[in-house]
């Protein structure tokens, strides 16, 4: 029985009051499942702009809430700032891994070190880029072609004026 629903691109609506008792009624379409006497009900990809309740996360969810973080120019210089951002994660844990990234070192404060990013045994959600600026660009690049979501880059040497 459809009465009631609704169809839009091939899937069934049920608008439902929010605020039934206020003198401003709000409306909402939610994603339902069609059912058919042949097949069960089956869940719908919802498509982002139709996902009004969020069902499959927010986007910066993989930024405000990684499952692997990836220091890029870790070190064990005191004093250097890859240093103390890897020490800072590792201390404080967040729930998830962390992979120093750095192609000189087979170790950085007692953890394995990867050579790159596509060594790292997990997909990277976020990248910390601590590098000189004149390595960025092919970091970046390096993050978008392993898939890397999000980058932070923390550098120095980038100007507005000069020959570059």
């Amino acid at each position: 029985d459809t009465s009631g629903l609704s169809a839009a691109g091939g899937h069934w609506y049920q608008s439902r009051d929010l605020v039934p008792q206020a003198s401003l009624c709000v409306t909402m379409a939610l994603p339902m499942t069609r059912r058919s006497s042949k097949t069960s009900a089956a869940p719908i990809n919802l498509d982002p702009s139709e996902d009004v309740l969020q069902l499959s996360g927010h986007p910066l969810d993989s930024l405000f809430k990684p499952e692997s973080i990836a220091v890029i120019g870790a070190t064990d210089r005191v004093g250097s700032v890859g240093r103390t951002l890897l020490k800072n994660l590792i201390s404080n844990p967040f729930g998830g891994a962390v992979f120093p990234v750095n192609p000189k070192r087979d170790h950085v404060l007692g953890i394995t070190s990867f050579k790159s990013l596509a060594a790292c045994p997990k997909r990277v959600d976020v990248a910390v880029i601590i590098t000189p600026a004149a390595t960025v660009p092919a970091l970046v690049q390096e993050c978008v072609d392993n898939r890397v979501k999000h980058a932070i880059i923390i550098s120095a040497g980038f100007r507005e004026v000069g020959p570059e």
